[in-house]
């Protein structure tokens, strides 16, 4: 720049900052004057600057101040001007300054002139004040967040991105893309508050930051109006006008903050989305710096988010090296524990154990929002001693989240919520964990049938941007916000099934644990008792079976009277439940697993089993007929008069167990062992024996002489080795052969 275009851009400067009558080059009392300006006062007067540019390579010094003193005084016996003004890139040396205050000359360095027009600092403090005041800061909880640029894989903490976007020339915008309650912001907040304190602290070099929450401007963007009416009317901001603002966003002296584009205008209207984007375009220009938030699926994929912003009508305004995409990343477990500490203090283990314990809370915690309402519910619900379980929490969850976004929907909280459930069973009836966007419009649409495209398209903005549905942008596939989130929304769905007595929505898949655990903690009532029993003794359905097998024994823990055959049984837990007149006929069962568990009256009859656990089950008249078990284990089973007949043992391990009076008749032992505490009053008949032999003698050595009252008796069995017969006859077991 030389001496010409500085004072041309002085002259702008004085402009921008609503001064009238603006010249360059003026005379007069015979001078020549660089520029001339009427600047406004407060009161609605003008006062009329004469302006020397002194576009020096060093600090202006004493000569050139007593050379402009001299020339005003002549100008203010005339009444040519009221104030004489030295400008400056450098500055002024202490000399100059000391006579230019005693002299009445007014003296301005370029960083000066160019937020004159602005009362930056009043308007930072005041906004500092009011975040200081959200329980994230006040708290002193606010946790450092990472961010992954678009294309790339690694991690870098956002203070760091943010702060070498700010000091690279080539870069406009920084936008930052996140779901709903991942922290934008949050971190944006924090990011205003540090700049805020660099620029009061150095307000000639640093920018000053400015923070507009666009969930307060949901219409169409008008930059000028938005930008000056928070400046203005709602922090009473001393500005000359709009242009001064877009000047210094320009020259990099404002750090500008855009936060929520997606909650400013509906996503139907593409027009209005083309054009508040070409509004924010129109800021990126010399060394502007804007931060611009939006959630990640905001957009249908990422092909669009980047159309939007650089394709087609806008790719010929902007050049992409402009902006930089960034992703947030969610809390890790490290960092969960250090928020927690930060809120309860001392306290803070009881209520981390808590959220630990409690089914995938933890994995929930990880987006900053739900963190921030699990550590703001749970003192309460501790509290009130209300019994906290996942359920509950994700009740109280989902619930605010469809409220917050009320306001700006089409959608009511509660079809929202409708949608969600409905969408959900289906996917996971379907067990699929990721799905795309066509398939949810085809849910849409299926839903409201009758309903035109218009409508159509503004129900498809309110679940994509406000659900619990996110956009994955590594590969444009959608997914819950969390697995647990299925889950949840699915055991409503089943809930709901069972009071509207609809079994079919029991016989579609069978349910997974997880599913099964939520659902328990729904209330329990006698209708909800009533109806799961008639399923049960009614039903010819397998996965309604064993769905309400599997259900009843997390949820009632009585498995009623009822007979199952000719099923698959697979994948049930059972623990703490009580059973009767249970009878399982050629079913093939699996994966079965008991626990502290009671009964009597269990048959089962030309059955399979394989990978069956059971431990501490006491039964009262167990039957298994013409069954086949292998790679079964059963430990502290307390079982008497059991009866096995033709049945075949393989790879069974049977260990502190009291099988007492037992009949086992005509069955077959292959790699079968016992470590049991009684095997009292039972009788091997007829049974054959292949490589238990040890299992055998760990029998015999696990059992205290004190309980061998009355020693089992083997009748016609054989497979066993003569040193083994030997044992048995040594520790009073009678072998009997040949006769019956």
């Amino acid at each position: 720049m030389n001496a010409k275009q500085f004072e041309e851009y002085i002259a702008q400067l004085y402009s921008d900052l609503g001064a009238r009558n603006v010249a360059q080059d003026i005379t007069l009392c015979g001078s020549q004057i660089d520029v001339y300006a009427e600047v406004p006062l407060w009161d609605g007067s003008y006062a009329k600057c004469a302006i020397s540019c002194k576009h020096y390579k060093d600090p202006v010094g004493i000569a050139s101040v007593r050379e402009w003193e001299q020339f005003m005084s002549s100008l203010h016996r005339l009444n040519k001007a009221d104030v004489g003004v030295i400008v400056s890139p450098i500055g002024f040396s202490r000399e100059a300054k000391e006579l230019a205050q005693i002299v009445g000359i007014k003296l301005m360095t370029v960083s000066q002139l160019q937020v004159a027009g602005a009362d930056f600092p009043s308007y930072v403090e005041a906004v500092i004040s009011d975040f200081n005041e959200e329980a994230v800061f006040s708290r002193k909880c606010y946790m450092p967040m990472r961010i992954i640029y678009d294309g790339r894989k690694s991690e870098i903490e956002f203070e760091n991105a943010l702060d070498d976007f700010i000091h690279r020339q080539n870069h406009n915008m920084f936008l930052l893309l996140g779901d709903y309650g991942a922290g934008k912001t949050t971190v944006c907040k924090h990011a205003f508050m540090h700049y805020a304190q660099e620029y009061l602290a150095n307000k000639e070099s640093s920018p000053a930051p400015i923070y507009i929450s666009l969930r307060d401007y949901p219409k169409h963007l008008n930059l000028q109006s938005m930008i000056t009416d928070r400046l203005l009317n709602e922090y009473r901001t001393r500005l000359t006008g709009f242009p001064a603002i877009k000047r210094l966003l320009r020259e990099g002296r404002v750090l500008l903050f855009l936060d929520g584009f997606d909650e400013m205008v509906s996503r139907s209207d593409y027009s209005s989305t083309i054009n508040n984007f070409r509004d924010i375009q129109s800021l990126l220009i010399g060394r502007a710096k804007v931060v611009l938030t939006c959630r990640t699926h905001y957009f249908k994929s990422q092909d669009e988010l980047r159309n939007a912003y650089g394709g087609t009508e806008l790719y010929r305004e902007s050049v992409q090296s402009k902006y930089r995409i960034a992703f947030l990343q969610s809390f890790k477990k490290e960092e969960i524990k250090q928020y927690v500490r930060a809120v309860f203090g001392n306290g803070w283990e009881k209520y981390y154990s808590i959220l630990k314990d409690t089914y995938n809370l933890e994995g929930i915690a990880e987006r900053p929002i739900l963190l921030d309402m699990i550590t703001e519910v749970l003192p309460k619900l501790v509290n009130e001693k209300r019994q906290i379980n996942a359920a509950l929490l994700y009740e109280i969850y989902t619930g605010f989240w469809l409220m917050r976004d009320d306001w700006r929907t089409t959608l009511p909280a509660a079809d929202r919520e409708l949608f969600t459930i409905t969408f959900a069973e289906a996917q996971y009836s379907a067990d699929r964990s990721a799905f795309s966007w066509a398939e949810i419009e085809q849910h849409i649409r299926n839903r409201w049938r009758s309903h035109d495209d218009a409508a159509l398209e503004k129900y498809a903005n309110d679940i994509r941007t406000c659900s619990f549905i996110l956009r994955i942008p590594q590969n444009d596939e959608y997914r819950f916000i969390h697995e647990s989130f299925t889950e949840y929304f699915v055991s409503k769905y089943l809930y709901s099934a069972i009071i509207t007595d609809l079994p079919e929505a029991y016989g579609k898949r069978r349910h997974t644990p997880e599913v099964l655990y939520f659902l328990a903690q729904h209330l329990w009532t006698d209708q909800v008792a009533e109806r799961l029993r008639v399923w049960l003794q009614n039903s010819r359905e397998e996965n309604v079976i064993c769905n309400c097998l599997a259900l009843l024994g997390v949820w009632s823990k009585e498995i009623p009277d009822c007979k199952v055959s000719n099923m698959e049984i697979a994948m049930i837990t059972w623990n703490g439940v009580t059973l009767q007149n249970l009878h399982f006929k050629s079913c093939e069962i699996f994966s079965f697993s008991v626990s502290s568990s009671k009964g009597k009256s269990l048959r089962i009859d030309d059955c399979t089993l394989h990978d069956i656990r059971c431990n501490q089950w006491q039964l009262l008249g167990l039957t298994f007929k013409e069954c086949c078990l292998y790679q079964c284990q059963l430990h502290a089973i307390s079982a008497p008069s059991v009866q096995l007949e033709d049945c075949s043992l393989g790879n069974v391990s049977f260990s502190a167990c009291r099988f007492e009076k037992c009949n086992y008749y005509i069955c077959e032992f292959t790699q079968t062992k016992w470590t049991c505490e009684s095997l009292n009053g039972s009788i091997f008949e007829a049974c054959k024996f292949k490589d238990c032999d040890d299992g055998i003698a760990e029998m015999i050595k696990s059992i205290p002489s004190t309980e061998w009252v009355q020693p089992p008796i083997y009748k016609n069995c054989n497979g066993l080795l003569p040193e083994t017969i030997k044992m048995l006859k040594e520790h009073g077991c009678e072998i009997i052969v040949g006769r019956k």
